[in-house]
């Protein structure tokens, strides 16, 4: 009877993990300190009000959380939170930021230090109608211009009629 292929990769595969757990180790312990004392620690699915909120992205990102994952909103029918997702490729960390906002407030944009917040804030935009303040492109991302309103409100009536577009070719 043949070995499956995983019994003859398995002594390449023991040693290689082990490898990468002893470079994981030294990295770990090198930084633990670091990663243990993460100014945005207190920060993890904090609540804030809408004066803290310019204050509190600069310091993600001054503390090298150097990659913006994601950007989603919830809404509560009378006012919403606003999820970042920031990771850190330096200290292997990850940290959510939630803004407690209402329909009127104006975020400030984070386009200006991540590359990735400018769709994602167009489609925050675009579904919720947040607005962005200083986002250099602010205007649909899934839905064609002359769509009226913003869909995933819990305002939005859900048999209301929406124009018909063209189709262009």
């Amino acid at each position: 009877m043949k070995q499956p292929i995983s019994h003859k990769l398995a002594p390449f595969l023991n040693s290689l993990e082990s490898d990468f757990q002893g470079a994981i180790a030294g990295y770990a312990s090198m930084g633990a300190s670091v990663m243990k004392t993460s100014p945005l620690a207190p920060l993890r699915g904090i609540k804030t009000e809408t004066s803290q909120v310019s204050d509190l992205l600069e310091l993600a990102y001054s503390n090298e959380f150097d990659q913006l994952l994601d950007i989603f909103c919830v809404d509560h029918s009378s006012f919403f939170n606003l999820f970042y997702l920031f990771n850190s490729t330096r200290f292997l960390e990850s940290q959510t930021l939630c803004l407690h906002i209402t329909a009127d407030t104006q975020v400030p944009s984070l386009s200006t230090y991540y590359a990735s917040a400018n769709w994602l804030e167009r489609e925050c935009f675009d579904l919720y109608g947040i607005y962005f303040e200083e986002h250099p492109d602010l205007r649909r991302l899934l839905l064609y211009p002359e769509f009226a309103g913003h869909p995933l409100k819990k305002d939005y009536p859900i048999n209301k009629a929406q124009p018909l577009i063209p189709i262009y070719a």
